[in-house]
């Protein structure tokens, strides 16, 4: 059968209404699973949750956005905990669950052909994100393997892949100047972007480039102005010099003697510098102070420059300490998280969305994650470019509906819908929008559910592909 709500969703196409925004002392209150089974004939948004509607639409947003989907039960949990209190878990809370699956054994030397070494190491990290409790955990990892990015098929290595994957978890959280410092000379790094065999006689720029444009300080800064020059990209080349490997291959080194030693100057500032000064200046630099917001609200509220008004109100707290917890509990915090505008301001990406699908359906990434996932063409440990993947707008296309469909029917036949199949037909709409951790089915979506509710499973996926769920 073939399925479709009608317009190709974007990020100002869909007419779901926010609640107010949520304030840092809200109170909770007792929470109730019982779905209604009947279907109003509201002209609005139809409400599919139980419990305090504004508070759980509220949260159900707070942990889509800071996680991947977000289930009934969540909710309750968080419901009981209120808006603040459930902010803070997500932002400093450990996840045992998710720690406790091991990463496969990774064994491939440069060169060697594809062992499925590649897979093993996607799958495992779907593995942790469909599994984690606390899904800031997995979220944040994502949101730094998109930025400060590096990929298999230049590196090769699935196993400094994994390094590298395992530096965001432990140094993703804290300072911004120590997580630059450690990503500036991580194995996969070095390769991706040919700092490893950068040295005083050729000094190459790639990384000193992608420092300044796309890591710390951006294209442009608040006054739309580039906060750099081809000069301090050269200046920061020469004192990034110096790191290679041991005679064996096996660990990089630094060797004096391949550093450029010499006098340099860049943004402002004049010395013998080495790496541990670039990364010091650049990080201390006013545009990172709002490159680094701006970046980060984009991803998790809505798209942003730095000039942004609300880059204004996070830009001196990051600024004062560098510190990215502090940074997200701001973002989760801030008045303008809860607005229309962050509501529909992203797209989930195939990753986003086909784990959000996983998590709520109750199944297990395998290798056929990997195969829907290329399909959808976005492979973890395989960004496009050194930018990552584009966001939003990029995903909304007629051959990306379609493929999403095929995997969203795909989903559905392997869940157990057994819970959805003993409702009856009129209940079934919104017992999907609760399975799915949707507040609201706006009518023209409800009406699409409608003409598929006795068949649980086309039920299912064309939730899936909702506008609804789409923009999470």
């Amino acid at each position: 059968m073939s399925l479709a709500i009608g317009q190709e969703p974007g990020v100002t196409t869909t007419s779901t209404t926010a609640p107010p925004a949520p304030q840092p002392t809200t109170t909770s209150s007792t929470s109730s699973t019982t779905t209604s089974t009947t279907q109003p004939a509201a002209a609005g948004p139809v409400s599919v949750l139980a419990g305090d509607p504004i508070l759980r639409a509220n949260l159900a947003h707070l942990y889509r956005r800071a996680g991947f989907g977000v289930t009934a039960a969540e909710l309750d949990a968080a419901e009981a905990r209120g808006y603040a209190a459930s902010v803070e878990l997500l932002v400093t809370g450990a996840d045992p669950v998710a720690e406790a699956i091991a990463p496969p054994t990774l064994t491939l030397p440069p060169g060697s052909p594809a062992s499925g070494e590649d897979t093993a190491l996607i799958v495992w990290w779907l593995r942790r994100m469909v599994a984690s409790q606390n899904p800031l955990r997995e979220k944040l990892p994502w949101f730094w393997h998109g930025h400060l990015t590096s990929s298999l098929d230049d590196v090769e290595r699935p196993a400094l892949l994994l390094a590298q994957n395992q530096l965001f978890r432990t140094n993703g959280w804290g300072s911004f100047e120590t997580l630059v410092r450690q990503v500036t000379t991580d194995p996969a790094m070095l390769i991706y972007l040919n700092l490893l065999y950068s040295n005083r006689y050729a000094p190459n720029e790639n990384y000193a480039r992608e420092l300044c444009e796309l890591f710390v300080l951006g294209r442009i800064d608040a006054s739309g102005n580039q906060p750099y020059t081809e000069t301090d990209v050269q200046e920061i080349a020469r004192a990034l010099t110096g790191w290679t490997t041991n005679s064996a291959g096996t660990a990089i080194v630094f060797s004096t003697s391949r550093w450029d030693s010499g006098s340099k100057t860049f943004l402002g500032s004049t010395g013998a510098f080495n790496t541990d000064d670039v990364v010091r200046i650049v990080t201390h630099r006013a545009a990172a102070a709002r490159w680094i917001p701006a970046r980060m609200w984009s991803y998790f509220a809505y798209p942003v420059t730095p000039a942004d008004t609300v880059v204004s109100d996070l830009a001196p707290g990051f600024a004062t300490d560098l510190n990215i917890t502090n940074l997200l509990r701001a973002i989760f915090l801030h008045p303008s998280f809860q607005s229309t505008q962050a509501r529909t301001g992203r797209v989930r990406s195939p990753v986003e969305w086909l784990v959000a699908a996983q998590r709520s359906l109750g199944l297990t990434p395998a290798d056929t994650s990997v195969w829907w996932l290329s399909t959808l063409q976005q492979v973890p440990f395989r960004p496009l470019n050194v930018a990552g993947w584009p966001a939003n707008a990029y995903w909304c296309n007629s051959a990306g509906a379609l493929d999403r469909m095929k995997v969203a029917s795909s989903l559905a036949s392997s869940a157990n819908l057994s819970a959805i199949t003993a409702l009856t037909a009129a209940a079934r709409p919104a017992a999907v929008g609760t399975l799915l951790g949707i507040d609201t089915w706006t009518p023209r979506t409800l009406t699409a559910l409608n003409t598929v509710r006795n068949e649980p499973a086309s039920l299912v996926a064309l939730a899936l592909v909702s506008p609804e769920y789409l923009i999470g």
